[in-house]
């Protein structure tokens, strides 16, 4: 999603929130240990975790390797983890809702 491009700390540059910092097509993970609190937007020091960026062509992709048919996508331009709040409703994709089913 658009939010593996730009920065939250790292290369963050406040005169340009928007500005594409890292790859659409990086492969390695994302480290960090950083936790969210979502309820109480705070932040903490959490266990090392690793999250995997997908493009778009690797998840549906991967839905129609695994018999899967999609039956609904959404996109927002806001984050749901209230992570990235200088960059709601400026016109990207910043989350989305997908929902598939195996049919049968």
């Amino acid at each position: 999603m658009a939010l593996n491009v730009v920065p939250n700390e790292e290369g963050y540059n406040a005169e340009r929130p928007d500005q594409v910092v890292f790859s659409y097509f990086k492969e390695e993970p994302w480290v960090d240990n950083d936790g969210i609190d979502y309820v109480g937007e705070t932040t903490y020091k959490s266990k090392t975790r690793y999250s995997f960026p997908h493009s778009f062509a690797a998840i549906f992709s991967a839905l129609r390797n695994n018999g899967l048919a999609l039956e609904t996508l959404q996109e927002f331009d806001y984050d749901i983890s209230t992570a990235w709040p200088h960059l709601a409703r400026k016109g990207m994709p910043l989350s989305y809702i997908l929902v598939a089913t195996k049919p049968g």
